[in-house]
C-alpha cells in the first residue's frame, strides 16, 4: 500500500490535482514491462488552461444492511 499523500493545496480542486499527480508518478515509478500500470492519466492542455484527470481504480463492493460499501483496493506499494 502506498503512503498517504500530504496535500498543501488550499482548495479541493488543487488537492485533486496533487493526488492525481502523485498517483500518476507512483504508477510510472512502479510500472514494468511485465506489469504496466496506467490507471491514472493526467493530461494538460496548456493552450486552453485545462487539466483532464482520468482514474480507473480497483475496488471491492460489499453488501451492507443499508446498501453497498465501496472500498479502494491497494495496487501501489
Amino acid at each position: 500500500m502506498a503512503a498517504a499523500i500530504n496535500s498543501t493545496a488550499t482548495s479541493a480542486e488543487a488537492q485533486a490535482i496533487e493526488v492525481a499527480s502523485a498517483l500518476n508518478a507512483l504508477e510510472r515509478a512502479q510500472s514494468t514491462d511485465l506489469e504496466p500500470l496506467n490507471n491514472v492519466q493526467v493530461d494538460l492542455d496548456a493552450e486552453n488552461g485545462l487539466l483532464s484527470i482520468t482514474m480507473t481504480l480497483p475496488v471491492t463492493v460489499t453488501a451492507t444492511a443499508t446498501g453497498f460499501a465501496v472500498a479502494a483496493v491497494p495496487y501501489l506499494t
